[in-house]
């Protein structure tokens, strides 16, 4: 059995990857977090590996990939295709994350400067939800990323 080549995402081998994704056949049992593998036929493969998560351990232990966007599930927004659960009600500014590894952490903005925040509803914008003018001239924005979230 042959090696797999390695092919090293960057602006050189662009189009080599796009042409593995379209040509080749995707070998899902042996993928890895940060890595895809592809059987190109003849004894040939190909590895693309990532610096960042690709895919996470779902809870039944299979390698799932990630999808960093939200469902509306009615009170609140979730995304449950992560190495994270994160749920964000609508009626409030921040969020619960559910690690699938460490544990749970709960964010709620309450008041900036001691002063009360308004709690307009959250707009949904791909992997982001931003919280327009909580105090004047302020948004708060929660953005999703491969192995956390990043607010700001």
């Amino acid at each position: 059995m042959k090696i797999p080549s390695v092919v090293k995402p960057c602006e050189t081998h662009t189009r080599n990857v796009q042409r593995t994704f379209t040509e080749a056949k995707y070998l899902k049992h042996a993928r890895g977090l940060s890595s895809k593998l592809f059987d190109r036929g003849g004894g040939r493969f190909t590895l693309v590996s990532a610096p960042n998560l690709l895919h996470y351990l779902s809870d039944n232990g299979e390698t799932e990939e990630i999808d960093l966007s939200f469902a509306d599930e009615g009170k609140n927004l979730i995304c449950k295709t992560a190495p994270y659960k994160l749920t964000v009600p609508k009626d409030k500014i921040g969020y619960e994350y559910i690690s699938r590894i460490s544990g749970k952490v709960s964010v709620e903005l309450q008041s900036i400067a001691g002063q009360s925040v308004v709690i307009p509803p959250p707009e949904v914008e791909g992997n982001k939800i931003t919280w327009k003018n909580v105090a004047p001239g302020i948004d708060f924005v929660l953005a999703l990323k491969e192995d956390g979230v990043e607010i700001y």
